[in-house]
């Protein structure tokens, strides 16, 4: 088949996130791994910090990827929901399961029930990977909710793995007195930061790479120099 010109696979910089085009940088991929560990061993609720641009939503995809055969996975951006009810009912829709008409203890026991009645091959429940972008919108009500979701469990199982991934303004959140024993509850943090010079050079290298381009003809050393000057990593 053939690509056309203006196809997204043939940009180095794709308009949306793509696990594909996951580039291995070493503060990425100490999260990444610490992520991992934490979510296969139902170690609590994980919290990704970082400035707009440093990766947050594409190590998200990756988890989203990685877990997509053995979890139940849900992605959501908090910036979309305004109350409990729409929130609940997102994470329904995206598990295929009907919402409307349900109030908000009717569509929890529903996410509850769902997973309860959905072992895994090993005979135990089923577990749900919740994936929250944009979590500096969330306001300490939602907060509470997906606190709340995140406490599910049965059998000793733990039900729901929750990752919230934001700016820096979501740990003010979690500075807020109501949410103290949830900030207790977050088991790993993971600080995102820009990209160092030469792990600049290498991320760019690798994208043009990726469509099939070559980075020695395509990106001369004074190129990558001011890219890397402009975006600062």
């Amino acid at each position: 088949m053939t690509v056309e010109p203006n196809s997204p696979t043939t940009r180095p910089f794709m308009p949306a996130p793509d696990p594909q085009r996951y580039f291995p940088a070493q503060g990425v991929e100490e999260a990444r791994q610490r992520l991992l560990r934490a979510i296969a061993r139902q170690e609590g609720p994980a919290l990704i910090c970082g400035v707009p641009g440093v990766g947050k939503s594409l190590l998200l995809e990756e988890l989203a990827d990685h877990f997509a055969n053995d979890l139940s996975v849900v992605q959501l951006a908090a910036s979309q929901f305004c109350s409990r009810r729409e929130l609940l009912q997102a994470i329904l829709c995206q598990l295929h399961l009907p919402y409307p008409g349900l109030d908000d203890g009717e569509l929890r026991l529903s996410v509850f029930t769902h997973l309860r009645n959905h072992p895994t091959v090993s005979d135990q429940p089923g577990r749900m990977l919740l994936l929250v972008d944009e979590a500096e919108s969330l306001s300490i009500e939602l907060l509470e909710e997906l606190r709340g979701l995140s406490n599910l469990n049965d059998r000793g199982v733990s039900l729901v793995s929750l990752v919230l991934a934001g700016a820096a303004a979501v740990e003010e959140q979690f500075a807020d007195a109501r949410l103290g024993g949830f900030s207790q509850r977050v088991a790993t943090r993971c600080y995102l930061a820009p990209l160092a010079r030469e792990e600049t050079f290498q991320y760019l290298r690798a994208q043009s790479a990726a469509t099939g381009d070559d980075p020695d003809q395509l990106l001369t050393a004074s190129a990558l120099e001011t890219i890397y000057t402009a975006t600062d990593g």
